[in-house]
């Protein structure tokens, strides 16, 4: 009977042994999962810590709003309203050319409406379509295209031509002109 309580008690301690072994082996599981979990983050925290950075610069490149200025100033057709002008001071009163360079100087150019599509904490986009038909000639477009698509040195929003639609037409000296008949634009703001 004492040899049967005494393999009863080592058996019972033989448990308990096994018993606080396993409890540790899956605690120190738990604790060096802990601790690869916590480098991961420490990882995470570090790269998000750079792209924040990354984003802070993005951010302060393409703060400023557009000037409006910008695009109302665009003279367009310089080399028609120059030989319009020459050929007036020869002859003032062609009232064909008088209209043509009171439109060239005072209706032809560009002018957009502004609807708000999307605005979030760290940006805003907007869709700005030209309101009417701008003349132009290719030099123009191209200088209009490059003022769109080329980012300035200071900060400026950034632009996405979504839409254009150009028809080549004669002007009234019979050079060929562009009609620029549509023209959006996306224009997203970032705020820091």
């Amino acid at each position: 009977m004492n040899r049967l309580k005494s393999r009863h008690i080592l058996l019972l301690f033989y448990s308990i042994f096994i018993f606080n072994c396993l409890f540790f082996y899956f605690k120190n599981k738990d604790l060096v999962s802990a601790q690869q979990n916590l480098k991961k983050m420490l990882a995470l925290a570090n790269t998000s810590t750079l792209e924040r950075k990354a984003y802070h610069s993005f951010l302060k490149k393409y703060n400023k709003p557009i000037s409006s200025v910008e695009f109302s100033t665009f003279i367009f057709l310089n080399n028609e309203i120059e030989k319009i002008e020459n050929i007036l001071k020869e002859e003032p009163s062609l009232t064909s050319l008088n209209n043509r360079l009171s439109f060239l100087k005072n209706e032809n150019y560009l002018s957009f409406s502004e609807k708000t599509n999307e605005k979030t904490n760290y940006m805003q986009e907007s869709l700005l379509q030209l309101q009417g038909s701008i003349q132009l000639n290719n030099d123009d477009l191209k200088r209009l295209l490059l003022l769109i698509e080329t980012p300035n040195e200071k900060p400026c929003p950034q632009l996405i031509i979504k839409k254009i639609s150009v028809i080549k037409e004669k002007d009234s000296l019979k050079n060929d002109i562009l009609l620029l008949k549509e023209l959006e634009i996306l224009k997203r703001e970032f705020f820091i």
